[in-house]
């Protein structure tokens, strides 16, 4: 299965999301807003192509303007001209609330104001705006007509006066926007056109010459045909507008005009269809230019009728490359805008407000919900989703308030229902309102959500445990933040004020300088800052505490200072305890080099005893001197065998074991440590069956448990009373004291002082993790939790008992294994086995050469010694045939027994070795034994269990 996101990867995931669908968002919007402007373009050219009169097309012209800019009243005025007396209302379109000068009749008279607006309008040839806000000279008319913000356009047609071309805003203050004037610039150019065109048209009828020199100042094309379709009568305009000499066309045919055969084929038979049922009207073709690429043309075709007969046709052609292009744009932008619709990570979706039918979405719809793409196009909005109540507020809401967002299950075809997170906003078109948005699927982040609110409530927790708590000072109005963990951790009450001095007092006078500084250098350097300083709370409990702070800048000046405030003082106690720990690896790793400096010592001295009992007869009484010098020297290994358990360099294993021998080993060890005013008795029961343990470890608990048994007597003297025993365990005698045992026989070890005994209050405690009533330097620094730990390992557990004054008992259970378990056949000892071969000795203590090779000598074997490593090899590399063994000691310098043993193998593999070493550093005995070496004695070593390792090896060999 695949790995579950983190809840950071989650986070992260989302905040891309969020960033990639606001990037969307802002690409959709100038899409919709160019879409917008384009329709509106394409509206008035709409009204200007199928008006069939000025008059008509100007109406319907400022009645669009009202609807594309929601303004109040627009209108045309004429003549804009400053050397005339009046300007006239030509046409005015309003709403019912705001009627303007036209339906009084009233004409503008051209006043100073009056006037400089006009030379203004008429100067820039630029869109204008006024707001009437501020009273001036324009104020009295302004009043009059209830104007607030105005936009002007003049309007300078191919004849006569210009033309002034305004809109009102009365309801409300306008601020007009760039694309408001350019909107605005792009309607007055159209109209600009389309009034010099129409006007001329109109005014055909009035006479040849009249229009003659009207048609020959316009841009656009006017030609007259015959019914036959030959040029009557065309303008200059055709030079500049194709390249053709005007005089040259009369007479021809327009075909020439036409670059596609199949335009001019519907074209010559739309005409024809003229001649017979007179109407106008207009089509577009491909202009074929005499010198030029082809373009295309907008043709106004309108019959000229006299006695009931067409007798002419006249056509007006216009270029329309720019709105071609216009049109072409707007294809590839929505072309785009669907590639990124469908690039989206969601479902993209608009639906309108009457319906809530899909307008537009993408084909993740039908991928996602498994419905095909007509099914989608019956199904409205609240059909796909699980909860429709929700559904619907959620339109409603975005409708009015302008967005929304809801989480709601998508419905499949299959029934299934898949988590998304929904998200719209409402868009106006043409005054109809839709609602675009997008939903991404929240499978994974719901899922997830149980996990992050657990892991929320898990740091809050945390944070409680920890003690830490936020802060932050505003170092503009002075005002101070806390949360509540810092007025818990102070112990003051929420009333108290935070101010930097009230909050400086906390801290121990010696400490407050650091703190001060801390602070200061953060505001003038930018870097954060933390220190630990002494508390004291309003209990006056003393504490130590952890202050991080960060400085905020904004314009390069630091305004603000945040951090936490953390109670560390279980931390500050760790460290103390942490470096009584290394004391204490440091006394663990001192004890083992002089347990193995002891042994050194001590392979001699049992050596050479053996010697001299081997050489004394057996009825001399020096026999006895000989037994007591080797029974002391055993008793001297036992005592390195402890303080090497103690130093921890003895392999750790849990194994079947009888509880009977550590103990008193270790009370060997505490006769010696403790002092003759404590009495020590002890019974232990040689009964007392085998548990699943690990030696070193028992040695150690029973160490710990005695040393504070002893520091509890130390200044009034007392007796300790060491006991073990087996008993069995019924299920009524398992209480809540000792419920992780289980019904049974076990070893019950019981230590009992008769000291001052614990306090009800710590011995609730007395288990908690670095809890201690010890003086710093008392202990052994194990801990009464940490020996719970061990018990508890080997499915055994404690119980203790005290009274103040009554002296305190603790008892350790553990289980009792089956005597299978710990069935061992009886070692005896055997007698020296001698032999023949030849023995390289290397070890670097002289002495130790000295009695190893006495010992192997009198076994009957050939020795030859060195105590310098290399120098035993380079011996070996000279005849390495005339060597049958090598012993050699493990630690050396220059050459360690290991390295020594890896550089014989290079010469012989398989070459028989034996290590020797004064103690079992686990890593070092693995290695030797991975690199082939036979075997390992631990110093000090007897003959017998020399001589037999030496058979063993050699034996093998062969």
């Amino acid at each position: 299965m695949p790995e579950k996101p983190t809840y950071a990867e989650l986070e992260k995931t989302i905040q891309t999301l969020e960033s990639e669908n606001a990037k969307l968002k802002q690409i959709d919007d100038a899409l919709t807003s160019r879409l917008s402007y384009l329709g509106n373009l394409e509206l008035v050219d709409h009204v200007i192509r199928n008006a069939t009169g000025v008059e008509q097309m100007m109406s319907d012209v400022l009645q669009a303007m009202l609807k594309i800019f929601g303004t109040d009243r627009a209108w045309l005025l004429y003549p804009c001209a400053p050397d005339e007396a009046t300007m006239n209302v030509q046409m005015e379109k309003t709403r019912p609330k705001y009627p303007g000068a036209f339906v009084s009749g009233e004409a503008i008279p051209m006043q100073s104001n009056t006037l400089a607006v006009c030379k203004a309008a008429l100067e820039k040839d630029e869109v204008l705006t006024f707001d009437y806000r501020t009273p001036g000279s324009a104020q009295k008319i302004a009043d009059k007509y209830l104007v607030l913000t105005e936009i002007i356009l003049a309007i300078h047609p191919n004849t006569g006066s210009p033309w002034l071309l305004g809109m009102h805003q009365c309801s409300h203050y306008r601020n007009w926007t760039a694309e408001d004037k350019s909107l605005f610039h792009n309607i007055g150019s159209r109209i600009k056109d389309s009034l010099g065109s129409m006007m001329l048209l109109r005014d055909l009828k009035t006479g040849e010459e009249k229009y003659r020199q009207l048609v020959t100042s316009m841009s656009d094309v006017i030609i007259r045909l015959s019914p036959e379709g030959k040029i009557l009568f065309i303008t200059p305009a055709i030079d500049s507008f194709t390249g053709y000499n005007p005089d040259d066309e009369v007479g021809k045919s327009i075909s020439n005009y036409f670059a596609d055969a199949k335009e001019l084929e519907s074209a010559l038979e739309l005409l024809s269809t003229v001649l017979k049922t007179p109407r106008a009207g207009r089509f577009d073709f491909l202009f074929q230019p005499k010198t030029k690429a082809p373009f295309p043309v907008e043709v106004t075709y309108l019959p000229i009728i006299e006695d009931d007969n067409v007798t002419e046709i006249q056509l007006v052609l216009r270029n329309i490359s720019e709105r071609t292009r216009a049109e072409e744009l707007l294809v590839a932008e929505r072309l785009y805008s669907d590639r990124i619709i469908e690039s989206m990570p969601g479902l993209f979706y608009i639906f309108d407000k009457g319906s809530a039918r899909f307008i537009r979405r993408n084909t993740k719809w039908a991928d996602v919900t498994g419905f095909s793409e007509d099914e989608l196009d019956t199904m409205t909005a609240i059909d796909v989703v699980a909860d429709k109540d929700l559904c619907a507020r959620q339109m409603d809401d975005a409708f009015v308030n302008g967005t929304s967002s809801m989480e709601n299950s998508l419905l499949t075809k299959a029934g299934n229902q898949i988590p998304h997170l929904f998200t719209g906003e409402r868009l106006v078109i043409d005054g109809k309102a839709y609602l675009v948005g997008m939903g991404i699927d929240i499978t994974d982040q719901k899922s997830a959500e149980q996990t992050a609110l657990q892991k929320d409530l898990l740091l809050n927790e945390m944070g409680r445990i920890a003690k830490i708590g936020g802060w932050e000072h505003d170092l503009i109005s002075g005002r101070a933040t806390w949360t509540i963990e810092i007025y818990s951790i102070m112990e003051l009450d929420t009333e108290f004020p935070l101010q930097v001095e009230k909050h400086l007092e906390k801290y121990i006078p010696e400490d407050r300088p650091i703190i001060d500084k801390q602070y200061r250098n953060a505001i003038l350097t930018g870097e954060s800052f933390s220190c630990e300083l002494r508390c004291i709370s309003s209990l006056k409990r003393k504490f130590w505490a952890r202050v991080i702070g960060r400085p905020v800048f904004e314009d390069g000046r630091c305004v603000k200072m945040r951090g936490t405030f953390q109670d560390i003082t279980l931390y500050k106690s760790m460290e103390l305890r942490l470096q009584q720990a290394q004391k204490m690896e440091a006394i663990g790793t001192l004890a083992g080099g002089i347990a193995h400096d002891f042994n050194n010592i001590l392979f001699p001295l049992m050596g050479y005893a053996e010697l001299l009992k081997d050489d004394i007869p057996d009825d001399s009484t020096l026999q006895n001197y000989i037994d007591g010098i080797l029974h002391a020297a055993s008793r001297s290994r036992e005592l390195v065998k402890q303080i090497l358990a103690f130093s921890r360099h003895e392999h750790q294993e849990k194994k079947p074991m009888k509880l009977q021998s550590v103990v008193k080993e270790a009370l060997k060890l505490l006769r010696s440590s403790i002092p003759t005013t404590i009495k020590i008795e002890k019974d232990i029961s040689a009964s007392c069956g085998v548990v699943l343990a690990d030696p070193t470890q028992i040695h150690q608990v029973v160490m710990n448990l005695a040393t504070n048994a002893y520091h509890a007597m130390e200044d009034t003297g007392g007796t300790l009373d060491i006991s073990l025993s087996q008993i069995f365990l019924e299920l009524d005698e398992i209480d809540e004291h000792l419920f992780d045992l289980s019904p049974g026989e076990h070893a019950l070890l019981s230590i009992t002082d008769t000291g001052c005994g614990v306090e009800k209050e710590i011995l609730d405690k007395i288990f908690d993790p670095y809890f201690t009533t010890k003086e710093t330097g008392k202990g052994t620094g194990l801990g009464l939790s940490v020996v719970l730990g061990i018990i508890n390992s080997f499915d055994g557990d404690i119980y203790i008992e005290s009274k103040p004054g009554a002296g305190t008992t603790v008892k350790v259970y553990l289980p009792i294994i089956t005597a299978n378990e710990n069935e061992q056949p009886e070692v005896k000892k055997k007698a020296h086995q001698p032999g023949t071969e030849r023995v390289l000795l290397v070890d670097d203590e002289v002495a130790i050469v000295g009695i190893v090779q006495h010992l192997i000598e009198r076994l009957g074997y050939t020795v030859t010694t060195k105590t310098d490593s290399p120098e035993a090899l380079e011996v070996f590399k000279t005849t390495p045939d005339s060597f049958d063994l090598i012993i050699t000691d493990m630690t050396m310098p220059d050459m360690t027994g290991l390295q020594l043993a890896e550089e014989v193998f290079k010469i012989k593999p398989g070459f028989p070795i034996i290590m020797c070493t004064g103690y079992s550093d686990k890593i070092n005995v693995e290695k030797s034994k991975a690199v082939g070496i036979q075997d390992i004695i631990m110093k000090p070593v007897d003959v017998h269990k020399l001589s037999e390792t030496i058979r063993e090896v050699l034996d093998k060999k062969k």
